[in-house]
């Protein structure tokens, strides 16, 4: 065989070869590239969800408990639960999860605006007759409270967490 023809059929096999493991080796890149990112996308999704399941123990907090002893004094917070709506979750986990939030915010604007009328009261009828409307106030609140309170019980159960005991029980000694 000619010298030139088998230089010229062993650089072909070369470039053959090299094309071969050139492609081989991207493959392989991307898949490894695909399994990063699925894997940082859990480990995202993993810190929303403990952010989330931590926001909602606050929120509870906040709440006073199942049976809370006083009006809440304090808004719940919202942003691991602004932040976690891209959690792949079932649709009766979003729905259990945005009435929590929507109780839990309809509670603090309540105590915002009894808050506000203790303060700024102008004038009123007598001040026996504004003691009443604030007590009354104030038990719907504790009302409202220990709604919102069980819905973010509710919320943690369809995450699958443990509820964590009711704070005014353990005060008392219940649990």
């Amino acid at each position: 065989m000619d010298p030139l023809l088998l230089e010229a059929l062993r650089f072909g096999v070369a470039i053959l070869a090299g094309g071969i493991v050139a492609v081989i080796s991207s493959v392989l890149a991307f898949r490894y590239a695909r399994r990063l990112q699925r894997e940082d996308a859990q480990r995202r999704d993993l810190r929303l969800r403990r952010a989330l399941v931590a926001e909602i123990r606050e929120n509870m907090q906040r709440l006073g408990g199942a049976d809370p002893p006083r009006m809440p004094g304090a808004p719940i917070v919202r942003e691991a639960w602004t932040a976690a709506r891209e959690l792949p979750l079932t649709v009766d986990a979003l729905r259990t999860l945005g009435f929590a939030y929507a109780a839990g915010e309809e509670v603090a604007r309540g105590v915002e605006m009894v808050t506000l009328r203790a303060v700024g009261k102008g004038i009123v009828a007598s001040r026996e007759r504004e003691a009443q409307l604030h007590e009354e106030a104030v038990r719907l609140l504790k009302r409202d409270a220990a709604i919102a309170f069980a819905a973010f019980a509710d919320a943690l159960r369809k995450l699958g967490e443990v509820v964590p005991e009711d704070p005014a029980a353990a005060r008392e000694g219940s649990f």
